[in-house]
């Protein structure tokens, strides 16, 4: 009988340190430290009607592929694949055609079309991509990027991603994964109407300096004739090729201090300033406009303008879309 006593008191004794072991149920997790919004930049979220036909299960490669039904909270790691030169004859699943300097993805399974934040996770650059284009079929890869978009993130083959996802709701409002602990920039089309800047006569004025576009006039006539004068042998040679300079100089990279005021078509954001520069330089060739390269945060944005409407910019912007398939948007220095 002594022996069962013993027994029943080591059994108690083990069930009671059992129950000490256990955690506290009742204990409130502890808040997460606040931390600092970090800005990022790329594609503006906005409200968009998912597409009528394109988000439906589908089967690829003998895989089913279930579209996913609450990208507010879908997060996940990856690589990426860059959109070949053959991509940019062809159209995506909603019918856009591929851009390269639009900051688009595809994906499998994100509802088409959607936002997301992608995240470099080697050099921590961090931006916002739009969602409209299925695939890619690619082991190992689990989204395809414009190259606009590797550029920006300086992507490499195995670069690790982390994807996550943000959803826009018809009032504007923005939420889901990919906007904690971001200050996403959002500009809009709807902007009040200013007054004239005055900016007729300002308008050529981001093409060469400030104010010296008229004493520019002058001082070219009495430049090139003393150069041949005392230079005849190269100057022959080498002036043609210094005017396409020419060309590139007369639109400067200038900072946001120093764009005039007006309204501008902001048409994207690169890393390398060279590849701004052409761009640039074909955009405004095409519409037949000015523009400006706008360097702030690291990215050279590309900009039409400026004009001393909106109605103007609301014209160039329409016309950037039919001639070259680009779609800007408005905004106002």
């Amino acid at each position: 009988m002594r022996l069962q006593w013993v027994l029943i008191g080591i059994s108690a004794l083990l069930l009671s340190g059992c129950v000490i072991d256990k955690p506290n149920t009742n204990k409130q997790p502890a808040p997460l430290p606040n931390m600092p919004a970090q800005r990022v930049l790329g594609a503006e979220p906005r409200y968009e009607p998912y597409h009528p036909t394109a988000n439906q299960d589908y089967r690829k490669n003998g895989v089913v592929y279930r579209i996913v039904t609450d990208p507010a909270n879908f997060s996940e790691r990856g690589e990426a694949v860059v959109y070949d030169s053959l991509a940019m004859s062809r159209l995506t699943t909603i019918g856009e055609r591929v851009n390269p300097y639009e900051f688009a993805v595809a994906h499998p399974t994100l509802p088409i079309p959607s936002y997301a934040k992608i995240t470099n996770l080697l050099n921590g650059r961090t931006m916002v991509v739009r969602i409209n284009d299925r695939g890619p079929y690619v082991n190992g890869k689990q989204v395809q990027v414009t190259p606009a978009v590797s550029d920006s993130l300086r992507l490499m083959p195995t670069t690790p991603l982390l994807i996550e996802g943000i959803v826009v709701d018809p009032n504007g409002h923005m939420s889901g994964i990919g906007t904690h602990g971001a200050q996403i920039e959002k500009k809009t089309t709807a902007l009040p109407e200013r007054p004239n800047f005055n900016a007729q006569p300002v308008t050529p004025v981001p093409l060469t300096t400030s104010t010296p576009t008229n004493n520019n006039m002058p001082v070219e006539p009495p430049a090139p004739t003393p150069v041949p004068a005392k230079t005849p042998t190269p100057a022959p040679v080498s002036m043609p090729a210094p005017t396409e300079m020419e060309t590139t100089a007369s639109k400067p990279i200038l900072s946001s201090h120093s764009i005039a005021q007006g309204f501008y078509v902001q048409v994207g954001a690169l890393s390398n300033e060279n590849n701004a520069q052409r761009w640039l330089n074909d955009l405004a060739s095409s519409v037949s406009t000015q523009g400006v390269i706008n360097k702030t945060d690291g990215l050279y944005k590309v900009q039409l303008g400026p004009y001393s409407s909106k109605d103007q910019a609301e014209t160039i912007k329409n016309k950037l879309k039919q001639v070259k398939d680009i779609t800007g948007f408005i905004i106002t220095q």
